[in-house]
């Protein structure tokens, strides 16, 4: 049973992301234009978030989206990672915008603006996939134990890292960077997925994954602008340390948290609202 809805969850993630994807080329197809600056992105990205609050709309999950009370918990939580993006963020936007701004205005501001808001829309739209919709979606078929919703958290970070699967076929990708991205992807996406089982805080892991992805973003501006290309493996190397680190954390979470105190923080999940 645990297989096929597995299996399921997996064919469900890739129909939408080939779907959502199509639309958004057939989009650009007749609008070149908006290809620029990753506006293209942030349609196709808002698209998929549609589709999937209209799935979990009809499926008649109630997802909780804020929890007050487990917010700074999920901070405590989440230190290192905040750390980690202030400290790249922070690089990027002091060199490029206080240093050698004149090397770059104006077009680095409409740059970083609509990448700024790509970035949210892609945090938004697959934490609604992985957590909002295919934990709920995996909980349902299951009983309610610690143990099933750990299988959960893991299934949904398999299919987030099945999900980036393009990164792995990378003109410059081996099997090594293959093997780090595959690592780092199912980390970070079991970390956001215990984060979602603990404080029940949809938007909070949205956003930590908005940070995850401007970080790299601003990264990738430092390696091209400063470092002519040459500074994004070893960054791939902190992004791995950092996965690593996340997953420990996690695991950390549900070794400190007994069975029955677990299943209580999990008590406002979409599913038990049904």
């Amino acid at each position: 049973m645990k297989v096929k809805n597995f299996i399921v969850a997996i064919i469900m993630n890739f129909i939408l992301i080939i779907f959502t994807n199509l639309l958004g080329n057939s989009i650009c197809f007749f609008y070149p234009k908006i290809s620029q600056f990753a506006i293209d992105e942030c349609i196709v990205y808002t698209i998929r978030i549609i589709i999937i609050v209209s799935i979990i709309f009809m499926l008649k999950y109630k997802l909780v989206l804020y929890n007050c009370e487990k917010f700074f918990e999920g901070i405590l939580y989440s230190l290192p990672l905040i750390l980690f993006y202030l400290f790249f963020c922070g690089q990027a936007i002091n060199w490029i915008f206080i240093k050698h701004f004149c090397l770059y205005m104006p077009k680095i501001k409409t740059v970083f603006g609509i990448n700024f808001i790509s970035c949210l829309l892609v945090g938004i739209a697959e934490e609604l996939t992985y957590r909002g919709l295919i934990i709920n979606y995996l909980l349902e078929k299951l009983e309610k134990s610690k143990k099933n919703y750990i299988y959960a958290g893991i299934a949904s970070s398999c299919i987030f890292s099945i999900g980036h699967f393009g990164i792995f076929f990378m003109d410059e990708a081996d099997i090594i960077m293959m093997i780090m991205t595959f690592v780092i992807t199912f980390m970070i996406g079991f970390y956001f997925a215990v984060i979602y089982l603990k404080t029940n805080n949809l938007l909070f892991i949205s956003i930590l994954h908005w940070g995850w992805n401007f970080t790299s973003f601003c990264n990738w501006q430092m390696a091209k602008n400063r470092y002519r290309y040459t500074g994004e493996i070893k960054f791939y190397l902190y992004q791995f340390i950092v996965a690593l680190i996340m997953g420990g954390i996690s695991i950390l979470i549900l070794y400190k948290n007994p069975a029955e105190q677990f299943l209580k923080s999990c008590k406002s999940l979409a599913v038990l609202h049904r």
